[in-house]
């Protein structure tokens, strides 16, 4: 799957994903496809994947200052994250 949306931290420590390697975690195979990936953007590591959303998430953004992540999905949710 290629990756359908981007959001990157006011501070540009954490860059937040959805789509492409969201199948490599987490175990559980609905959450898999449904993940928001967290990676440490110094490191480009995976930081975190958060899993919640019934169907694909289509949006991310940090909100700022306060860089609360909400994500939006095919579902018809709004997450905060």
């Amino acid at each position: 799957d290629p990756v359908s949306a981007i959001a990157l931290s006011s501070d540009g420590r954490t860059l937040a994903s959805v789509g492409g390697l969201a199948s490599i975690t987490p175990a559980n195979e609905a959450d898999r496809q449904h993940a928001i990936l967290l990676w440490d953007a110094d490191t480009v590591s995976l930081a975190a994947a958060l899993g919640g959303h019934q169907d694909t998430a289509i949006g991310i953004h940090f909100d700022r200052p306060v860089e609360r992540l909400y994500s939006a999905s095919l579902d018809g949710s709004l997450r905060l994250w």
